[in-house]
């Protein structure tokens, strides 16, 4: 009797502190009663345990503002686990709350504690968040390192990250090589808006060399080159039209020494033969 009366005062009294949300004062007492009812052979348990996960878990996220509290909250969770195991209701906030601090992490470019964080706490997380903190974790780690960097810096820290044996994990590499093609498209796009084709083209191979699957930088080089076979073919065109067969015979023996067996200017040069 007395077993139930001291188990049921320390639940209303820990129903009142939640009803203040003054969870900081009810978590003692919600663990002296979880500890009073833990070895019973009782479905009281599961509640007695159940109504302490959700104070502890109510006060860490009261907590919860920025990167270094969703740390510390972190730790709390996790301490708490160690001593009395996971519940379902507690992996759900812990894995919350661990995406929490690789957001704030990112966002407040704390990558030091992203990198901490992340190996302190992935053990914690259900496999699920732990893929997606992978991800978050592998953009930290390379956002880290080319922060305020200028493309082609970013070009030469990028490709030696991607070699190095810390950096081998396929999440790690997919992020270092989705930053690498941003750089590599932001300077392509130079070229393009410059109408600068040839070294467009040539700086598209290079691309190409370091990003081979890469579609958006193929479609680029397609375009580079396609533009400059019009250039061929319109200066062709031009002379052509002007009966200046020998400059317009010319303009195409050049292009076709560069870019050998072109559909395009293989066209203008039969053609050409039939004027002749």
């Amino acid at each position: 009797m007395l077993f139930r009366s001291v188990a049921l005062i320390a639940g209303n009294l820990c129903s009142y502190y939640i009803k203040s949300k003054e969870y900081f004062n009810a978590i003692p007492l919600g663990v002296s009663r979880y500890n009073l009812v833990c070895n019973e052979n009782s479905k009281v348990v599961s509640e007695v345990r159940k109504d302490l996960d959700v104070l502890v878990c109510n006060y860490v996220n009261l907590l919860v503002k920025n990167a270094e509290t969703c740390s510390e909250g972190l730790y709390y969770l996790a301490s708490y686990y160690d001593l009395y195991g996971g519940t379902d209701y507690l992996q759900k906030n812990f894995d919350q709350i661990f995406s929490n601090l690789m957001v704030y992490c990112n966002k407040e470019k704390n990558y030091p504690l992203a990198k901490q964080g992340y190996g302190d706490f992935k053990d914690y997380a259900s496999e699920k968040q732990k893929t997606s903190a992978k991800e978050i974790n592998a953009d930290t780690q390379v956002r880290s390192v080319v922060e305020g960097k200028n493309n082609d810096e970013k070009i030469l820290i990028l490709n030696e990250l991607l070699k190095s044996p810390d950096f081998k994990e396929a999440s790690q590499q997919k992020k270092a090589k989705a930053e690498l093609e941003r750089a590599w498209v932001s300077i392509l796009n130079g070229y393009i808006n410059a109408k600068n084709y040839e070294e467009g083209y040539s700086e598209c191979k290079k691309a190409m060399e370091q990003l081979p699957d890469s579609q958006t930088i193929k479609k680029m080089s397609n375009n580079f080159y396609n533009n400059i076979i019009a250039v061929f073919h319109n200066a062709f065109a031009k002379e052509a039209n002007k009966k200046n067969y020998e400059e317009a015979f010319r303009i195409l023996q050049e292009g076709l020494e560069r870019f050998p067996g072109d559909k395009t200017l293989e066209k203008d040069k039969q053609l050409l033969l039939k004027w002749l």
